[in-house]
């Protein structure tokens, strides 16, 4: 529920630019909300001591949030935010990002913010409907002004953005590196450690590797350490394992009918993954029985939502984070076993157990809780305000194109980012692009040199785009990036993490 009254210590900026420190008060009376600033005085110390600071009791200004239409973000200090209407006008100078955060979703309570075609920094306040906007902080991830930007505007051509060690799309025509499970094999000694020499886990970066040794390879990328192993100490893992999850599983399994009657909240979550795997059925129809292996999806998901109700709970969708790992563990099935791709079974639950503990370690690691739950907070900030910096360091006349049309934020990527990009990729590409995810050294590194590589491959498109608003750059971008060659992409993005690591040695 969002509170009635609400304060946040900030700044108010005069109309002649002077600043005063104080208190924001913001009061929800009678349908309206005022918002008073009280400033902060500095008293004298009695008898020599230092002076003191409070907040008066009685506020300099007093602003009715009916009186303002819009409220816009300043374009060279992300913390200033203006509200204006025809009556009235103020400048806000927040200390935190946190602030402005706790200020927009307090205003977005009170009335809907509607953003606005014409600059994407301006939202304008509307009446409020039935349900309370839920409003991320506008352009909180919002891309640093070009070095560029106090000359004339220019036309950006392809050849000023061009880079040596970086490929444009017409140019490249390299084949997807392949390895054969043989040659997999041969990077782990008789005992199976892996060899000294072998540079793991990058040497299966932007590698197609045999499905016959893929479901190995997750475990691996997911427990490097394991990798120095013997092959004997990973079985042994496996069957104890195996063991834990069939004990996990009997916590559902053991459900009694007047338990299953009590129990909405586990009906609500059956019923959930039962529609969510009916309407993500071609995730399953390259299979042969694509319906046991629909089952074994959901004994994996609904175990890890028993096992982890409070982080794990099965959300729509999530079923498209576990397709790589079903189609790396699983050929065919039938009612009892499972077909490996290297020819040998596995019972159903032999499968599902080692199903589970790759996908569940790789929930773990990446924080999925947090990416596949909606919430107000901009968990992509950190990652899309260094890929600002980046632009701004390394590619400047990127960011020149970029801003020209109108792409002034980073946020049209929060759902590409936050699903591991399965909006653009399915079977063995995703495969390959998280294999590739995990061989670096982190994945908010990867998507660091991933996006910018994205932005870079398509810049020749967007140099001939002619977009009117932030919406059409942004639906022009959702169809364009689904034709990029996720080959050419993973090399640039390889590219690129050398030119930052050059950067950082000088």
């Amino acid at each position: 529920m969002i509170a009635q009254d609400t304060n946040i210590n900030l700044c108010l900026i005069g109309e002649d630019g002077t600043t005063s420190k104080g208190l924001l008060k913001m009061q929800h009376n009678n349908g309206n909300v005022s918002l008073s600033f009280f400033p902060e005085l500095v008293v004298d110390g009695m008898k020599g001591k230092q002076q003191t600071k409070r907040i008066a009791q009685i506020p300099d200004c007093v602003f009715q949030l009916s009186d303002f239409t819009m409220i816009e973000m300043d374009a060279d200090d992300r913390l200033v935010v203006t509200l204006s209407g025809s009556r009235s006008h103020c400048v806000l100078y927040f200390t935190r990002d946190n602030d402005i955060t706790h200020f927009l979703n307090y205003i977005g309570g009170k009335v809907r913010l509607k953003n606005s075609d014409c600059n994407p920094r301006v939202y304008l306040l509307e009446p409020l409907d039935s349900s309370a906007s839920i409003v991320t902080p506008f352009l909180s991830t919002a891309l640093p002004q070009s070095s560029n930007k106090n000359k004339a505007p220019s036309r950006v051509s392809l050849h000023k953005i061009q880079k040596p060690d970086l490929i444009f799309p017409p140019d490249f025509d390299e084949p997807v590196k392949k390895m054969s499970a043989a040659e997999y094999h041969t990077l782990f000694d008789e005992s199976g450690c892996i060899k000294d020499g072998v540079n793991f886990p990058s040497i299966f970066y932007n590698v197609d590797v045999d499905l016959a040794v893929a479901g190995e390879l997750w475990k691996l990328l997911l427990e490097p350490d394991d990798a120095k192993l013997p092959r004997s100490e990973r079985e042994r893992k496996t069957i104890e394992n195996r063991e834990k999850y069939t004990e996990i599983k009997r916590q559902w399994q053991a459900t009694t009918p007047r338990q299953w009657k009590n129990y909405g909240e586990l009906r609500d979550l059956i019923a959930l993954l039962e529609k969510d795997l009916v309407d993500n059925e071609n995730l399953f129809s390259h299979f042969k029985n694509p319906a046991y292996v629909q089952k074994i999806a959901f004994n994996v998901l609904l175990t890890l939502s028993y096992w982890n109700l409070d982080n794990a709970a099965y959300v729509k969708d999530l079923v498209h984070f576990l397709a790589p790992f079903l189609d790396s563990y699983i050929c065919d099935a039938d009612k009892d076993k499972v077909i490996l791709h290297d020819g040998s079974q596995l019972t159903a639950e032999e499968s599902e157990a080692d199903i589970f503990w790759c996908f569940t370690t790789f929930y773990d690691h990446n924080n999925l809780c947090d990416l596949v739950r909606q919430s107000t907070k901009p968990l992509n900030k950190p990652l899309f305000i260094a890929i600002g910096y980046i632009l701004d360091e390394n590619f400047p006349d990127l960011l020149q194109l970029l801003t020209q049309k109108h792409a002034v934020s980073l946020d049209f990527l929060r759902d590409d980012v936050s699903s591991w990009f399965t909006t653009c990729y399915s079977g063995d590409d995703l495969r390959r692009l998280w294999v590739s995810v995990l061989s670096f050294s982190s994945s908010f590194q990867f998507f660091q040199c991933y996006i910018v590589s994205l932005l870079y491959t398509l810049a020749g498109s967007f140099v001939e785009m002619n977009p009117l608003n932030s919406d059409e750059f942004v639906r022009r971008f959702h169809a364009l990036k689904k034709n990029v060659d996720l080959n050419l992409l993973l090399h640039n993005a390889n590219q690129i993490l050398k030119i930052l690591q050059k950067k950082t040695l000088r």
